[in-house]
């Protein structure tokens, strides 16, 4: 491991174990996996260089992002570079022996370190390298949370192939500049596992929400409910995850949504369906039958509306105008209304009349994912830009409340987010019926 890592990694170490001796049980865990992360992050395994002495080695660990031809200070060539996400090794290696006769540090913007814009655009320390073969360039390039690009040697220094040269911390990119005659033996590559690792922890969850409702009892419903609960969690982040990372693709996309039928659409229809009908009193009356009867109909309709909801989303994506609206419910907020429900009130239905109204709202769910009414994504929020302290502090103090009064708080925030998009809509129809009065 490079000192640098000690340096990040010990003190929530200290910190874990303070935490720990107090019983601060959570707290602690947190800590002591943070530094654990940090440890492996940092990690400085040692790599099998050629012997070949022509050979010319990667600078990075990584995913080769772009191979091209690219000339450089006039002269033609090719450029390999190397996409770094957190888990790959970020120490920085010299691609061939020789002297570094230049070193430049170019200080720029911190875009996402697989975008195309980022080899020139980002913070970088350019590496001219003069070797027996020709001159090589390479550069350490920051990215969206790289922000310290780290160089052990300077210009002037003698370096062999495959010597350590320095890190960028905490995910980058490196590009390696070679002359035309260079004989490549890499290609664009692909890699699909940290995201595909978040799409199944989602169909692993409602999964679980399934097998829980069909349990049924009051712990199996709340547990069923906070397993939905994750699933939108783990939902939220393999987009991000595999646009971060640069690896998102078709399978990914469909992957993603037939993960979603099963824990926004199967899960909780069978968790509505058996929270609000299975506890009634009187199973064997008429009236109970025939709500069960209209229970499933109505739960039925949820399932297609949700499956209708994902294909429409795939085809049409977002809201004309940018990614600030969906067009209809998410299918996360109508599946986290149902479990926020069963989350909040936990004793299953036992009056017939609430059990009409209950399942009545899956069926007005389903209806509202297969509309038109626009509802806010949230994906226009500078979640990545540097904040004021005043908003971090108010995001740790809305974390607390949630954890500490989840019940009511998911309640009311689920409902009002369904709430909010038809007011809303109602908003701009009158809006628009006025407009279209005056100019009458």
């Amino acid at each position: 491991m490079v000192k640098e890592g000690y340096y990040f990694g010990l003190p929530p170490f200290a910190l874990g174990a303070a935490a720990l001796f107090l019983r601060w049980t959570f707290a602690g865990v947190i800590l002591l996996c943070l530094a654990a992360f940090i440890f492996y992050f940092f990690r400085d395994p040692e790599r099998v260089i050629p012997a070949d002495p022509g050979a010319i080695v990667s600078p990075a660990d990584g995913r080769v992002v772009v191979v091209t031809e690219e000339e450089n200070a006039g002269r033609p060539g090719k450029r390999v570079s190397i996409f770094l996400a957190i888990w790959n090794v970020h120490v920085n290696r010299s691609p061939a022996a020789g002297i570094i006769t230049k070193m430049n540090y170019c200080p720029g913007k911190f875009s996402a370190a697989m975008r195309e814009c980022a080899s020139t655009d980002n913070e970088q320390n350019v590496i001219t390298l003069a070797t027996d073969s020709g001159e090589i360039t390479f550069k350490q390039i920051a990215g969206l949370i790289a922000r310290r690009v780290v160089c052990w040697k300077k210009s002037g220094d003698r370096v062999a192939r495959g010597e350590r040269i320095g890190l960028v911390r905490f995910g980058s990119r490196a590009d390696l500049w070679l002359p035309r005659d260079s004989e490549l033996l890499v290609k664009v590559g692909d890699l699909f596992l940290l995201p595909a690792i978040f799409t199944v922890g989602n169909l692993l969850c409602g999964y679980y929400a399934c097998v829980a409702s069909l349990m049924g009892g009051f712990d199996q419903f709340d547990r069923a409910a906070k397993a939905i609960g994750f699933a939108i969690l783990f939902d939220s982040l393999d987009g991000r995850v595999a646009r971060m990372t640069g690896t998102s693709s078709e399978f990914g996309v469909q992957f993603d949504s037939l993960a979603d039928v099963v824990s926004f659409g199967v899960a909780p229809a069978l968790m509505a369906y058996a929270w609000g009908v299975r506890s009634l009193p009187g199973q064997d009356t008429l009236s109970v039958e025939q709500i069960s009867q209209f229970g499933w109909i109505c739960c039925l309709a949820f399932l297609i509306c949700c499956a209708w909801r994902l294909a429409r989303f795939n085809v049409q994506g977002m809201a004309p105008g940018g990614s600030k609206n969906f067009v209809g419910l998410p299918t996360p907020a109508a599946a986290g209304v149902i479990a926020a429900f069963v989350h909040g009130f936990k004793t299953p239905i036992h009056d017939e009349r609430w059990a009409m109204a209950w399942l009545f709202l899956a069926a007005v769910l389903g209806a509202l994912m297969t509309s038109t009414i626009r509802y806010y994504s949230f994906k226009d929020v500078p979640w990545t830009r540097r904040q004021p302290s005043l908003a971090i502090v108010l995001l740790c103090l809305f974390v607390a409340v949630v954890w500490k009064y989840s019940e009511v708080v998911l309640t009311l925030f689920a409902s009002a987010y369904v709430a909010g998009g038809l007011i809303l809509q109602i908003v701009r129809v009158l809006r628009h019926r006025v407009a279209s009065s005056r100019t009458a």
